[in-house]
């Protein structure tokens, strides 16, 4: 998943789609706010399917499977955050979610993304 504007750049990746049951797969997200006067916000919802784990989490809100985490980017930051996913079972999953990022000064004018990120553990 990727936003690129003019103002802000989110970036949400797996490093690898594939990997074997007693693997992990790392997760990357990323931001960066290119404007040299607004802090911007920005909230990341992770849905996680049965069967999957996922560390690395900190001052995360969570219930059922449903992971948010909250950012604020100052002027000409970046900021991000790691992930590791590990399955129970072997199988396809899909981790599904959004992002939502405002700039404050724009009257809480918020831009929503949709994603979804799939991964495979084999056995």
């Amino acid at each position: 998943m990727a936003v690129d504007t003019d103002r802000i750049s989110i970036t949400l990746r797996a490093f690898e789609e594939t990997q074997h049951i007693d693997e992990e797969i790392n997760v990357e997200f990323g931001v960066t706010n290119f404007t040299g006067n607004e802090a911007a916000e920005v909230q990341l919802i992770m849905r996680i399917p049965n069967g999957l784990s996922i560390r690395g989490l900190s001052d995360v809100q969570s219930g059922q499977g449903e992971y948010s985490s909250h950012f604020k980017i100052d002027p000409g930051e970046s900021t991000g955050a790691s992930y590791t996913l590990e399955a129970y079972s072997p199988g396809h999953y899909e981790i599904d979610g959004r992002v939502v990022y405002l700039f404050p000064q724009d009257d809480g004018d918020n831009r929503i993304h949709d994603f979804v990120l799939p991964v495979r553990f084999t056995e």
